[in-house]
């Protein structure tokens, strides 16, 4: 993506972020925007406490090493597009009171793997997915995953499909430029009260990490 100048928006998993705060901080550093995604993928066996709980860790993951907060929220499961029970309607109302935006995916080529478990299409099925979907919905948001296994299929998908989609005569933008606002707007600066948090926080997970 670096080499491609295309921005993305990362949905990170709190859990899977704790184990890659390098990484983290860099798709930050490289200008991308950040989303919540809560903090262990779970949703609707989640009661609202929890759920406020996943979101809350989640966040304050992110002040602590990007020093910023998230307006976005992307729930696990393609419920934001697709729900498929009354539970995970009803929990979305307590991310929008958190003042969270929800961002869905129209665009899904199944990178991660198709229903009933089998595995991921091989790459150039990705790539004639993602075409495909984006010409029949005139763009939208395409769901790619960075996680939840081996994901080398995707990665030798995503230059092809950045070079499709940009011959095809689409604009690659962040979740931001959709809705006409800035990155800065979406992931504010943190007051000074949070940034004293913050730093409450960053040591107490590299407490938790252990020295080093």
């Amino acid at each position: 993506m670096k080499e491609k100048k295309a921005p993305a928006t990362f949905f990170v998993i709190g859990s899977t972020a704790n184990d890659a705060l390098g990484l983290l901080y860099r798709e930050y550093a490289e200008g991308h925007e950040i989303g919540n995604h809560t903090y262990t993928h779970h949703w609707a066996d989640r009661s609202p406490t929890q759920i406020d709980v996943e979101l809350n860790v989640t966040e304050r993951l992110l002040i602590s090493t990007l020093g910023v907060k998230t307006l976005l929220f992307r729930p696990p499961y393609g419920i934001d597009h697709q729900p498929e029970t009354a539970d995970e309607v009803a929990q979305l109302p307590i991310a929008q009171s958190m003042g969270y935006l929800i961002v869905g995916a129209r665009i899904d080529p199944h990178d991660w793997g198709e229903p009933g478990g089998v595995l991921p299409a091989a790459a150039p099925v990705v790539v004639q997915r993602v075409l495909e979907q984006a010409r029949a919905n005139v763009g939208n948001i395409i769901l790619l995953h960075d996680g939840g296994g081996d994901r080398s299929k995707t990665v030798l998908a995503l230059p092809q499909i950045i070079d499709g989609l940009r011959a095809a005569g689409f604009t690659i933008v962040p979740v931001s430029e959709l809705i006409g606002q800035t990155r800065a707007q979406l992931m504010p600066p943190l007051s000074f009260r949070e940034r004293l948090v913050a730093r409450a926080d960053g040591l107490i997970l590299r407490c938790m990490n252990g020295p080093g």
